[in-house]
């Protein structure tokens, strides 16, 4: 199943200067995003990670056993929603650490954007007249 959108495309294909596509990709990839698309990508992937996140911490939570002694009630459940809620926000968004789910889904979700991109601007540099080779003409000396 082909879940990037390009089906029947190669991301093998060679640009003019040799570069393989999929080598681009990964150059654009690892520079991070340029397009308010990508950017918007980006941040919807640490978004899922984030949720991710709450739901886990959420999740473990709920496996600690509590004194009545020590449980503070309602606002201390509140209190803690929203606490896991803040920490999966800044784990997910601190560039390099969370779990890396924003990033796998990043890499791969961006792949036929960046592709397009490159694409259209391949498309452009081919559209440009090509500045014709100066021919040199030998003068005989008479």
């Amino acid at each position: 199943m082909d879940l990037t959108g390009l089906s029947g495309f190669s991301f093998d294909n060679l640009n003019p200067a040799g570069k393989s596509l999929e080598g681009r990709i990964r150059e654009l990839q690892q520079k991070g995003p340029a397009t308010a698309e990508e950017k918007e990508l980006l941040a919807a992937a640490q978004d899922f990670e984030s949720f991710f996140l709450y739901m886990l911490l959420k999740e473990m939570r709920k496996t600690v056993n509590e004194s009545p002694m020590f449980h503070g009630g309602r606002a201390e459940e509140i209190f803690r929603d929203m606490l896991d809620e803040e920490m999966s926000k800044q784990i997910s968004k601190t560039p390099g650490q969370g779990i890396g789910i924003a990033q796998l889904l990043y890499e791969q979700l961006s792949r036929p954007l960046i592709a397009r991109r490159l694409q259209e601007q391949d498309a452009a540099q081919q559209a440009l007249p090509q500045p014709e080779a100066s021919q040199s003409t030998d003068h005989d000396a008479e």
